[in-house]
């Protein structure tokens, strides 16, 4: 085999394509069988670049073949697309290649055509592509992911951490890559004594290989503690050796604020059926006591019974915080009202404590029953007023009768004079009195602000 003719044949069969062009208008006078398959079989000897592969106009490979020609500088490319014709369809193609245009020079050192030699990487340049757009995909799951993630090498270092994870730490990954996790949030427990590595269980799951779960207590960038549920699970590599540990992390503080308020209220409605069911025993022993016969009994207690009612409607209605005392007020003697005019109500609207609602509905339950029966409700032409003020650190209350039958006092305190004198006033650490005149009853009360009344916004 002759020298030319075999640097010919090796020209001919090398894997990478091969071409050479020759002056300014870049006219091709070689192509191997690599370079001539990349182009689609075309036979292109002779002919200008532009016109042998009319494709690559406009994709800016012409005009580096007139920068390398004009510099007499070579250019490299690295997995670069390239557009081509692939067939007889005219449909074009898109393969990536890496490749070389290194100037030839004649003896004068005159850039005099251009050699090209590169590779088709479209395969490594496809799966680097996929590899990437998996990542971005992975990243953007992990980005808007709503727990925190984080990646721990195999010296337990940080090597990552989501965006969730920078939200709950309030530490960035800059701020913790290539540091041990536990010392940048776990560090300390909550009564301030340190928590050694050791001793932590998140950490364990690399050395002990295995899956740890729990709850543990952070350390916020700014001091403060939060607790957390953490699941920790070793990395393992094609040998299954384990290099590494995912951590995944969830803020629990609301829940652990939603159980405690949860105990709370069980503990309150414990304390709340409690002091119910006390009331209705008294209630009860109060009403069978006074009355004169069974009848009557059952009606006392039964309107009592409504009274407490309307007063446990109203604070449900308000979450148990507080009871407006106008609606208490108008909502209490509203049954009594018959024909319009019978109640003047006039005061401020102030938020009433649970406790101080009840017992105040149950005594005006008991002032309405009693102008009903004896009172200015007797007749047609009774009014009673209903006014009440809270000003200079004092409640002052007044419940007052008129136009009805001429008032005699008792003989003996029944159960609402009781509930007046020593119920209400407990209630509100203040005074009740209750003035049996002949024009009318008149009870008033006077206590100081509070116990039991609420200046409205505190």
């Amino acid at each position: 085999m002759g020298g030319s003719a075999g640097f010919e044949q090796l020209f001919e069969a090398a894997p990478g394509y091969i071409a050479v062009v020759r002056g300014p208008e870049h006219v091709f006078e070689v192509a191997n069988a690599a370079y001539r398959r990349l182009i689609g079989g075309r036979d292109v000897i002779g002919k200008r670049v532009i016109d042998a592969v009319p494709e690559l106009d406009g994709q800016g490979y012409v005009e580096l073949l007139d920068q390398v020609f004009q510099s007499g500088e070579p250019y490299l490319a690295n997995s670069v697309p390239v557009q081509l014709e692939r067939g007889a369809g005219g449909e074009l193609e898109t393969r990536f290649i890496s490749f070389i245009y290194q100037p030839i020079r004649d003896e004068e050192g005159q850039v005099t055509g251009i050699f090209a030699e590169g590779v088709d990487v479209t395969s490594a340049a496809e799966a680097d592509l996929a590899r990437r757009a998996a990542e971005r995909r992975l990243q953007a799951v992990l980005d808007n992911a709503s727990v925190a993630v984080f990646l721990m090498d195999e010296k337990q270092q940080c090597a990552y951490m989501n965006a969730a994870a920078e939200r709950l730490t309030g530490y960035t990954l800059s701020e913790t890559v290539g540091r041990p996790l536990h010392d940048v949030i776990h560090h300390t427990r909550p009564d301030g004594t340190a928590f050694p590595l050791e001793e932590c269980p998140i950490d364990r799951a690399f050395p002990e290989n295995n899956n740890m779960q729990g709850e543990e207590v952070f350390v916020h960038k700014d001091g403060s503690f939060y607790p957390v549920a953490f699941n920790a699970s070793p990395i393992r590599d094609e040998a299954s050796n384990t290099i590494g540990t995912i951590i995944e992390v969830r803020d629990i503080s609301a829940e652990k604020a939603a159980a405690e308020h949860q105990r709370l209220l069980i503990n309150e409605l414990n304390h709340r059926v409690k002091n119910t069911l006390a009331i209705v025993q008294s209630l009860a022993r109060q009403s069978l006591r006074d009355e004169s016969s069974p009848a009557e009994a059952k009606q006392a207690f039964e309107g009592r019974l409504t009274a407490l009612a309307r007063a446990h409607d109203i604070l449900t209605r308000r979450n148990w915080e507080a009871a407006s005392i106008r609606q208490l007020v108008e909502e209490t003697v509203g049954p009594y009202g018959g024909e319009p005019g019978r109640f003047e109500i006039e005061g401020p609207d102030l938020p009433l404590e649970p406790e101080t609602a009840v017992t105040l509905a149950l005594a005006l339950h008991e002032l309405a029953t009693n102008a009903a029966k004896y009172g200015a409700l007797v007749g047609p032409g009774g009014r009673v007023t209903i006014r009440w003020s809270a000003e200079a650190g004092w409640f002052d209350f007044v419940w007052k009768e008129a136009g009805g039958p001429p008032v005699e006092a008792p003989l003996s305190r029944g159960f609402g004079t009781r509930m007046m004198e020593r119920a209400l006033a407990a209630e509100l650490q203040g005074k009740v009195s209750m003035d049996f005149a002949p024009a009318g009853l008149v009870c008033t009360v006077e206590a100081p602000w509070p116990p039991g009344i609420r200046r409205a916004g505190r």
